[in-house]
């Protein structure tokens, strides 16, 4: 739908410079399309993976008549107004003392080397930051944690662990935390040379059934959270924390 403004334009009668009212805002400065537009753009790519050749072509069936190129430049545009909004969430992530951290592959319609990336993941309760980035080495992860001195709870790659270890720019100073999941699978996947992991096993699952039984906390309000994690870490410690055998 094609929207006409116009805007007044007011006059001096004492021979001053005119005057017009200011046009709604653009993410491109004197541009034609609105950022609702730029928005619905994105969101169509990025949220539904609608390609923007193919938009283009939904476009045209409602009689607007724009090249792909033109609507990469409003994703573009937009992007560098949300830029200082994206690096706020890695700082906001960051706040919190205990986060998660991962990684998947990211893959590029090129074929060839180096056409195949990693999408990396750090996360809090509350907020999550992704980044793309050609590697899943070890100096990638501790670009990633930079200077995160908290928990950071990982599965078993071995990046996070080469992160944390002394280096030519020293170890990075987060404290790593394993996921019990990823424990188990190496278990679950041994049992079969191993009996005795059968044992372990259900340990894990014992263990797992006591914090199935606790209440959530992540959709909890900022007052009720901290009560809900009183409540866990009082169960951890009188129920997991000298669980086993005897």
């Amino acid at each position: 739908m094609l929207r006409r403004i116009r805007r007044q334009k007011y006059r001096c009668h004492q021979g001053c410079a005119p005057v017009t009212a200011p046009a709604p805002p653009r993410p491109i400065p004197g541009g034609r399309y609105s950022l609702e537009f730029a928005v619905y753009v994105a969101l169509m790519k990025y949220g539904f993976h609608l390609p923007l050749a193919r938009q283009q072509r939904l476009y045209l069936r409602e009689g607007l008549v724009v090249e792909a190129q033109t609507l990469w430049d409003q994703l573009d545009a937009l992007a560098g107004h949300l830029w200082k909004s994206y690096e706020a969430l890695l700082a906001e992530v960051f706040t919190s003392p205990v986060i998660h951290a991962d990684e998947t592959y990211w893959l590029l319609l090129e074929k060839g080397p180096g056409t195949k990336w990693y999408a990396w993941t750090v996360a809090s309760p509350d907020t999550v930051f992704h980044r793309i980035l050609p590697s899943r080495s070890g100096a990638t992860a501790r670009a990633v944690l930079g200077d995160y001195a908290g928990i950071v709870l990982v599965d078993g790659y071995a990046a996070y662990q080469t992160a944390t270890k002394s280096g030519p720019d020293g170890p990075a100073p987060a404290t790593l935390a394993f996921c019990w999941a990823h424990v188990r699978r190496k278990f679950f996947e041994a049992k079969q040379f191993a009996p005795a992991c059968e044992e372990v096993l259900k340990l894990i699952g014992e263990v797992s059934a006591i914090e199935a039984d606790l209440p959530g906390w992540y959709a909890l309000s900022d007052e009720a959270r901290p009560v809900a994690l009183a409540q866990r870490l009082a169960a951890r410690q009188q129920h997991s924390a000298c669980h086993g055998p005897g």
